[in-house]
């Protein structure tokens, strides 16, 4: 809910972390909360960079409150571990509880913005512009401090004779799997519903930590563990590319609601 313009596919990312064993046990299936989720890719004006941003962002936040647009909140990621094909300076993050509530939002942006949007073009420039549907299977542990965090994007593939169904169930599996391990993540899917252009990938999978250390201390935590679980598990129902990894500062945070928090 920022510029009218962005740029760049965005990265989003998954841990594809490795299990060995899997707890022989019933396990509790996580509820499922899904939100409206959109990206903009950008890239600071000449001359201008976060510090700049931060000051149009306090001037949005003012103006997002006079307008009483309580149920938006959003991010900036920064990418920390990424390829050639990630160009963009940040990405900005939005997330609103439905599409109804998005959408009211962007009206509103459209009708009444333009001040703010003239702010935001002379800091930055957005290049591309996507909306997911969004799926939490796991929600951000609550912590004192959500100024800032890391999340993990990867593009994954759905097997030939599979599809989201089966995708859900073992990720549901995976969710309470990680619970049990004492891993601190928020976890993610992401499902295109509009922008240009087609999505190289089937969906896109999210992890969300508090900062480096505690996405460290999941990777040790599973390479020890081997892959042989993960791959019994995923190996059927879908495959992911590359991961991604992003620095992430809190913009807005609209909702109280712990499944809808990234940080």
């Amino acid at each position: 809910m920022m510029t009218t313009k962005v740029p760049i596919s965005v990265g989003f990312a998954l841990l594809a972390v490795c299990v060995n064993g899997m707890a022989q046990r019933d396990v509790v299936e996580p509820q499922l909360t899904t939100a409206m989720f959109e990206t903009y890719a950008c890239h600071y004006a000449e001359g201008s960079g976060p510090a700049d941003l931060d000051n149009v962002v306090a001037e949005w936040n003012e103006w997002m409150q006079a307008e009483a647009a309580a149920q938006y909140s959003a991010w900036t990621w920064t990418p920390f571990y990424f390829g050639p094909d990630e160009t963009a300076d940040f990405v900005w993050v939005g997330l609103a509880p439905d599409a109804e509530t998005l959408e009211r939002g962007h009206d509103r942006w459209l009708a009444k913005g333009e001040r703010i949007r003239v702010r935001f073009d002379q800091v930055a420039r957005c290049g591309t512009h996507y909306n997911f549907a969004a799926t939490n299977f796991k929600p951000t542990p609550p912590r004192p401090d959500t100024a800032a965090g890391v999340v993990t994007l990867t593009g994954c593939d759905i097997a030939k004779g599979k599809n989201f169904s089966d995708v859900t169930r073992v990720l549901k599996i995976w969710a309470a799997y990680v619970t049990d391990t004492g891993s601190v993540r928020g976890m993610w899917v992401l499902r295109r519903a509009y922008g240009s252009g087609d999505d190289a990938a089937d969906f896109k999978w999210i992890n969300s930590f508090p900062n480096l250390a505690a996405l460290g201390a999941d990777y040790d935590r599973f390479r020890a563990r081997g892959d042989n679980k993960a791959k019994e598990l995923f190996g059927d129902v879908f495959k992911c590319g590359a991961t991604s990894v992003y620095s992430t500062a809190t913009m807005r945070v609209g909702i109280s609601d712990q499944q809808y928090k990234l940080n």
